[in-house]
């Protein structure tokens, strides 16, 4: 008997309970089970679980949490936004920088002589860097070039690009010239340092694309973090409409100087898309 009350208390022991008080005895349901280790009764989950409650300052608290991370996603979406609104071509080189780190990890794993890749895509570019020095100004707007007192077979082909959304928006009422894709010097040390100092080149003489208008346009560069752009400013929104010119379409951009004044003229060309070079 004196051993079964010394394990008696034991087990008391290890549920918790103090043998000196009244014994509780749980309802049928709620009884823990208990396994056998050793000869010791263990129950199998806690007889005592705290119940986590949360105060009304605690659910407020988690409230201004949720309600921050939500401000801080809306606001690198507009910040994402802006950028591509101000340098159209990010996305390119985001996934150019993309491609050269598939390209590094390729050559750390390097694949078999005989590895076909069936997935490869030919690459089409459409800006000004990858066309060929044998382009040539169109024989119309070489006449006209001629008539302004230029010189047409001196003139240099600035950009070929087609229209972004950026570029035929009313309310921006710009065309962009990313330097990265322009194909020839056009400027002289002094324009490049007026237009460097935040000042504008104004009344350029700009022949339109119907190659018959002749209008005033201003010249603006905006400085980026890696990047500058060059914009036609004043008098795009009318060469537009006149011109009837949509997202998609082909152009190119020429630059001339006019004799004997040697100031900068531009001229736009309107080409089939098909003829993207």
């Amino acid at each position: 008997m004196a051993f079964l009350k010394e394990r008696g208390e034991e087990y008391h022991h290890l549920l918790g309970c103090n043998p000196a008080k009244k014994k509780r005895s749980f309802p049928t349901r709620m009884r823990p089970r208990c396994d056998i280790n050793d000869g010791f009764l263990r129950p199998v989950f806690p007889i005592h679980q705290p119940q986590q409650t949360m105060t009304r300052f605690g659910w407020l608290l988690h409230a201004a949490e949720i309600a921050l991370q939500e401000f801080e996603n809306e606001k690198k979406k507009k910040k994402s936004e802006i950028a591509l609104e101000i340098h159209p071509d990010a996305s390119k080189e985001l996934n150019e920088n993309k491609r050269k780190r598939k390209a590094s990890s390729s050559a750390s794993h390097p694949h078999p002589l005989n590895y076909v890749n069936k997935n490869k895509r030919r690459k089409v570019t459409n800006n000004s860097a990858s066309c060929s020095a044998a382009v040539e100004l169109p024989p119309e707007f070489k006449h006209k070039v001629r008539e302004m007192k230029g010189k047409a077979e001196e003139a240099v082909l600035v950009i070929q690009k087609k229209l972004f959304q950026s570029d035929i928006e009313p309310y921006k009422g710009r065309f962009s010239i990313p330097s990265k894709q322009v194909a020839n010097n056009f400027l002289t040390p002094k324009e490049k340092q007026t237009l460097h100092s935040g000042a504008k080149i104004e009344n350029v003489l700009f022949i339109e694309p119907n190659c018959t208008s002749v209008c005033h346009i201003t010249l603006k560069k905006w400085d980026m973090s890696a990047n500058c752009i060059y914009n036609l400013i004043t008098n795009w929104n009318a060469v537009r409409d006149r011109n009837r010119l949509v997202e998609g379409d082909l152009v190119q951009l020429w630059a001339f100087r006019a004799q004997p004044s040697q100031e900068l003229c531009l001229a736009m060309v309107h080409l089939p898309t098909q003829s993207l070079i």
